[in-house]
């Protein structure tokens, strides 16, 4: 049996802040106040006080506390010891309940599924001495605190925490000349350890989403050897300049040892185009296949109309659409039992040969090389998927070269895609996620601790001597982590607490830098950053100018069709 109890006043002395005299009454004491300016209430709250008479004062003399006044009985029912968990003045958060709660919200688990958990840990909500509110109300509250410096700090904050947990995860950002933070990029060791294997074909974009900054996010994005979407890493951006991303490319390629793809698909935006011919003049640039559609049906609408089939044959003669990856070998070899050859020419490289499909008119001009056995089709299927096409097959049927030469089988199709050494910025090798070393980890070592939980609990002389040794074990844990984060912080001394890597400044308008010119190394400026620089303006409605892409290095206006990642 039990009631709720609520700290009627509390008077403190104006000397030293010290309580003199306060009160408890119950739960139910006193009675609702009339609220005047509410009528026509359709469904009211049901009425909780009873104006019970039940008190407790006390009064500090000389440091203890005396009982002035006392009054025992209720007028109501007392609670059932089943629901008494529920009242406020039971409930509280243990700091062993609040790690287990932060663990599952760092974790990803939803709050309705952690509460459930902890409660069956607990052997029923009962026992568990909180309710799913307060879980609510505590992580809620541990974010507030998380902001108390500042959304700079806390980025920091964070960048660092991330840091320290996983010693490869990189992050870097800029500030303009009134040291506000504009651009920042980060990626951890499994990004890079996956841009290490399968960074040749590189996925960028800024439309995913805005967030109440107006910020666009930046993720630089691909596939791996089982068709799987990755990360290569993500940046947040002031705004969508060339001179954004200048900064932000040069970031990406410093962060993965200056290695640059061999394509990359972007949307049609001119910054972005013009920051990649500074940058990466020489890695091939080419548009997904979404904007060109969209371009398509813009400029082209008129042919769609009807029953026509114009959209269908657009796609399917640019092969902008092709089968999954397990199927896309077999599909160029179907192509190439449907090619002939339209001529061959002897040039200095070696031969050229004019290949047609049957019942198409387009022509592909492929150049062989015999000793070197190297094949190069006009249509570039290789070099933009890293798949030789069914043109560059025939003419390899047609040399009586039957096994496809290992220059053209990249290790991302092998059974050893990730098995080359990857190294990160500072040349340490990047061997996995240490996000999973940490899970296994904690997989290993859980078991056993709740099974010296549960079965000494019952022993007196079973729980003391667990309870002394996990005592010792976590005083030799803590000065253990405690002279490797000396050494840690000893070794990685070219990341300053609060001001990680800036670069050159930028002006406000991010137009060009201000106070630095475009030679100075990055991590000159040792300035604290103040803020993260504010955005002001509406939600962003891009505007794309419309238009085909021709493709480089092509002759005449040959249209260039590329598939999207």
């Amino acid at each position: 049996m039990g009631f709720g109890v609520r700290r009627l006043f509390t008077n403190k002395s104006k000397k030293d802040g010290s309580i003199t005299t306060c009160r408890f009454v119950c739960c139910k004491e006193g009675v609702r106040r009339a609220n005047k300016g509410v009528h026509n209430v359709v469904n009211r709250r049901l009425e909780t006080r009873t104006d019970c008479k039940v008190k407790i004062g006390l009064v500090n003399e000389d440091g203890k506390f005396k009982v002035y006044d006392f009054v025992e009985e209720h007028n109501h029912v007392l609670h059932l010891p089943n629901t008494t968990h529920m009242l406020p003045s039971h409930r509280r958060i243990s700091d062993v309940q609040a790690q287990e709660i932060e663990l599952a919200a760092d974790s990803g688990l939803q709050q309705r599924a952690a509460y459930e958990f902890l409660s069956r840990e607990a052997g029923g909500r009962g026992n568990l001495g909180f309710t799913r509110l307060d879980l609510k109300n505590y992580l809620r509250t541990r974010r507030q605190k998380s902001l108390i410096d500042g959304e700079a700090g806390c980025l920091l904050r964070y960048f660092q925490d991330q840091k320290f947990k996983d010693p490869l995860f990189f992050y870097d950002f800029q500030m303009d000349n009134e040291d506000q933070i504009t651009n920042i990029f980060w990626a951890d060791s499994r990004m890079i350890l996956d841009y290490g294997h399968f960074g040749d074909v590189v996925s960028f974009d800024t439309t995913y989403c805005i967030n109440n900054a107006h910020r666009p996010l930046a993720i630089f994005s691909g596939f791996n050897h089982f068709k799987g979407g990755v990360i290569f890493g993500a940046a947040m951006l002031y705004d969508e300049t060339a001179v954004s991303f200048k900064w932000l490319f040069e970031t990406f390629l410093k962060a993965n040892l200056q290695k640059r793809p061999q394509t990359i698909f972007t949307n049609q935006d001119q910054a972005m185009a013009k920051a990649l011919r500074k940058v990466m003049p020489e890695v091939y640039h080419g548009l997904c296949t979404w904007h060109l559609m969209q371009n398509g049906i813009k400029h082209l609408g008129n042919l769609m109309k009807g029953g026509s089939h114009f959209l269908r044959d657009f796609k399917s003669s640019a092969k902008v659409y092709t089968p999954p990856i397990f199927d896309e070998f077999q599909y160029e070899f179907n192509i190439s039992l449907a090619c002939s050859i339209k001529y061959k020419h002897e040039s200095e490289a070696g031969f050229e040969y004019g290949i047609i499909i049957v019942g198409r008119e387009v022509e592909f001009r492929v150049l062989f090389n015999p000793p070197l056995k190297a094949v190069s089709c006009s249509c570039k299927r290789f070099e933009n998927f890293g798949i030789l096409c069914g043109h560059a097959l025939k003419v390899l049927d047609v040399n009586e070269i039957k096994i496809v030469p290992d220059q053209y089988i990249l290790g991302r199709w092998t059974k050893n895609a990730r098995s080359d050494v990857i190294l990160d910025v500072k040349e340490n090798e990047v061997e996995q996620d240490s996000k999973l070393i940490r899970i296994r980890r904690h997989r290993q070592l859980w078991p056993d601790l709740v099974y010296l939980t549960s079965e000494v609990i019952d022993s007196e002389e079973g729980f003391l001597l667990v309870a002394k040794g996990l005592k010792d074990l976590r005083k030799q844990a803590e000065e253990l982590l405690e002279r490797e984060k000396d050494v840690n912080n000893f070794k990685d001394d070219s990341i300053p607490p609060m001001s990680a890597c800036t670069s050159q400044p930028m002006s406000a308008s991010s137009s060009q830098p201000m106070g630095a010119s475009s030679s100075q190394p990055m991590g000159a400026s040792s300035s604290q950053p103040k803020g993260i620089k504010k955005r002001q303006g509406n939600k962003r409605t891009r505007c794309y100018k419309i238009g085909l892409v021709r493709g480089k290095g092509h002759k005449g206006s040959q249209i260039r069709i590329v598939r999207d990642l």
